[in-house]
């Protein structure tokens, strides 16, 4: 039997607190590949494809349970490429551990835009039968691949103002208005809100707010 999986959806304009909640979730969890095109996360870094091949293989080969790797993606070449290793090497991975791994991908849009067909949509699609948990991150809501958004357990969204974006956010189920009045560091959540309160440990409310400095 597959493992069940678990996909979220960070959103917000920027210096809200996206982030810092992404690496709330993050500390709590054991395995974890960042796409970090941003520079924003500070763990056990790559700088290209070797690096990552022989991080892939070390995890397999000696069997290694516990990781955290930012990726740090300064040109669309290695962001490509690291997202076709990591979708090969998930299936290893399951087939080592019988377990998967959490990707986070830092501005998302970036790369899986709306209507594109970029590979990272196979985690999206697909990733269940690898039980790949994924957190997608993007300060443009009307970018972002409507693939993801649509197949997110979870979507959580801090202040936003632009209407395109709100139009988005309204067309799943939001109050637009209590969005474009959440203050900095505020956000809501909708949908499986569980996921977020057991990985964070917090009591369940309609606005909840990311802490870490």
């Amino acid at each position: 039997e597959r493992m069940q999986y678990k996909i979220i959806t960070i959103l917000g304009r920027t210096g809200q607190g996206k982030t810092t909640l992404a690496k709330e979730i993050i500390n709590k969890l054991n395995r974890v590949f960042i796409i970090d095109v941003m520079n924003e996360y500070d763990y056990d870094n790559i700088f290209d494809v070797y690096q990552l091949l022989k991080v892939c293989n070390d995890i397999l080969k000696n069997e290694i349970k516990e990781f955290k790797y930012s990726l740090k993606i300064t040109d669309d070449y290695f962001r490509d490429k690291a997202i076709e290793i990591l979708w090969l090497f998930a299936k290893y991975h399951y087939k080592v551990f019988g377990e998967g791994f959490w990707l986070v991908c830092e501005e998302a849009s970036l790369y899986a835009k709306n209507n594109s067909n970029h590979k990272i949509l196979d985690f999206v699609k697909y990733g269940r039968h690898y039980a790949i948990n994924q957190i997608y991150i993007s300060r443009n809501t009307a970018e972002i691949s409507k693939t993801i958004i649509a197949n997110s357990h979870l979507i959580i969204t801090f202040n936003q103002q632009w209407e395109g974006h709100l139009k988005v956010l309204e067309e799943f189920g939001f109050n637009t208005e209590k969005i474009k009045n959440l203050k900095i560091g505020e956000y809501i959540a909708s949908g499986e809100t569980e996921i977020l309160n057991n990985l964070l440990k917090t009591k369940k409310r309609e606005v909840n707010y990311a802490t870490s400095k």
